[in-house]
C-alpha cells in the first residue's frame, strides 16, 4: 500500500457559495491505488490516518496541515470536523476516503456548518481506491462535520496548505 500513486486528478465544481472570499484553491479529487481486501478489518479509520500521515500527500502541490477528524459512515452520516483551531489563509479541506467495493453503490461526500451543505464530490460506484477529495476552507469556514452518503465508507479529515509557487 506505501507504493500507491496517484492516478486521477480532477477538478469538482463547488456551487452556491455567496459570502466565500475570493481563493485560489480549486476543488480538487484524486485517486491512489486499490485495496484488495476489505473483509479482514484492516481498513479503519486509523489506517487510513496512518497512510494519510506516511508521507502519501493526497493532493500534489499541498503539504499537512492539521488533523481535523475521522470515522467510519455506513449508510448516511457526518463525521466531526475540529475547526476550532486558526485554518491557514490558504487552507482546504481534504477528505480521504476509501469505500467498500463490495458494497459498490453511488456515494456523496460533502462538508456543512449549520445545515448549510457544500457538495465536494459524486461517484457513480466504488472502485476500491483510495481517493482525496478538497475543497478551499473560504467556501465553508468553520464547517462542523463532513457529510457522507454511501454504503460503507472510511474517511479522515485534514487541513491541507497550499505550497507556496517556487
Amino acid at each position: 500500500m506505501a507504493a500507491m500513486m496517484v492516478v486521477l486528478f480532477l477538478l469538482m465544481l463547488v456551487m452556491g457559495c455567496s459570502e466565500s472570499e475570493s481563493s485560489d484553491i480549486a476543488p480538487q479529487v484524486s485517486s491512489t491505488g486499490s485495496v484488495s481486501d476489505w473483509s479482514h478489518g484492516t481498513n479503519t479509520p486509523e489506517t487510513l490516518e496512518a497512510y494519510v500521515l506516511s508521507g502519501q500527500q493526497p493532493v500534489p502541490g499541498y503539504r499537512l496541515g492539521a488533523f481535523l477528524g475521522k470515522g467510519e459512515v455506513i449508510g448516511k452520516g457526518t463525521i466531526s470536523v475540529d475547526t476550532s483551531g486558526p485554518l491557514s489563509e490558504h487552507a482546504a479541506y481534504t477528505v480521504t476516503f476509501l469505500c467498500n467495493p463490495d458494497r459498490n453503490v453511488p456515494y456523496s461526500i460533502g462538508i456543512q456548518k449549520d445545515g448549510d451543505e457544500r457538495l465536494m464530490g459524486y461517484e457513480e460506484g466504488c472502485s476500491g481506491s483510495i481517493a482525496s477529495l478538497t475543497m478551499p476552507t473560504a467556501l465553508l469556514p468553520d464547517a462542523t462535520d463532513v457529510v457522507i452518503n454511501a454504503e460503507q465508507v472510511i474517511a479522515v479529515v485534514f487541513e491541507m496548505i497550499q505550497e507556496e509557487e517556487q
